[in-house]
């Protein structure tokens, strides 16, 4: 199959395993299949003296029903709190988590963090929100369904 294609359900269980060469499989509102596609997504989060917070958020990601590729921390935190956290999570992460410490300053960590990611899409989430399990899906499904226009940004509630 190529960069994108459709999903069939005889193909479903051998093709659309979420960790199958970076790919994953969208589904309709129904829970039929709805397209294969090269996700590379990398999830961004710039956090400062707030690993309780950061914790909560890395657990809504863990328990996405499109997980990303990639999580990348970039810490601007006074102490090592944030780091100890994020290394007891990357334990039972599903997806590789690359944190990095940085000075303070919001707009220099997010510059850092698209450095630093290998995904097609790039999330930002504020360290402090608790995403929904599905939250992710929507965000490409609503991609998918954009083909040939140019986005870029979307806000969640």
């Amino acid at each position: 199959m190529g960069e994108e294609g459709h999903c069939h359900h005889s193909t479903l269980s051998k093709q659309c395993d979420r960790r199958h060469n970076k790919a994953h499989c969208l589904y309709t509102g129904s829970g039929e299949p709805a397209a294969y596609f090269r996700m590379n997504i990398s999830v961004i989060i710039c956090t400062k003296d707030r690993h309780l917070e950061l914790s909560r958020l890395i657990n809504s990601l863990n328990v996405q029903t499109l997980i990303p590729d990639e999580l990348i921390i970039i810490d601007a935190s006074v102490d090592d709190d944030t780091g100890t956290h994020v290394k007891g999570s990357s334990e039972l992460s599903r997806y590789p988590i690359k944190y990095i410490k940085s000075s303070p300053g919001l707009t220099k960590q997010r510059n850092i963090g698209i450095r630093e990611a290998k995904g097609k899409y790039v999330f930002f989430f504020d360290d402090d929100v608790v995403l929904d399990s599905d939250y992710i899906r929507i965000i490409m499904e609503t991609f998918s369904h954009l083909q040939g226009v140019q986005l870029g940004g979307l806000t969640g509630r």
